[in-house]
């Protein structure tokens, strides 16, 4: 019997860090994630709301696999835009 592990990740960190995130996740991974990467995915977020749970959802090649959520939400704190973001495995 094989059993799989299942682990959620979940937080939010300033829009401009983002990048950064992915970036470590894909290395983690075994995979490249870079700034093209980011870029691509920009337009693909715009109109998500965290707290609305409209995610935008895609999977990261490499190993193990991962699922990865990203949604904008509006801090408290500031007027700037946060990324609210999960990895699932």
């Amino acid at each position: 019997m094989h059993h799989q592990t299942v682990a959620s990740v979940e937080g939010w960190d300033f829009e401009e860090n983002v990048p950064t995130f992915l970036g470590h996740l894909g290395s983690y991974l075994q995979t490249s994630f870079d700034d093209v990467s980011y870029r691509y995915l920009v337009p693909a977020i715009e109109g998500t709301d965290a707290r609305a749970g409209k995610w935008f959802e895609y999977r990261i090649d490499g190993w193990p696999p991962v699922g990865a959520g990203l949604a904008y939400e509006q801090t408290l704190q500031s007027k700037s835009r946060s990324v609210s973001t999960r990895a699932i495995t």
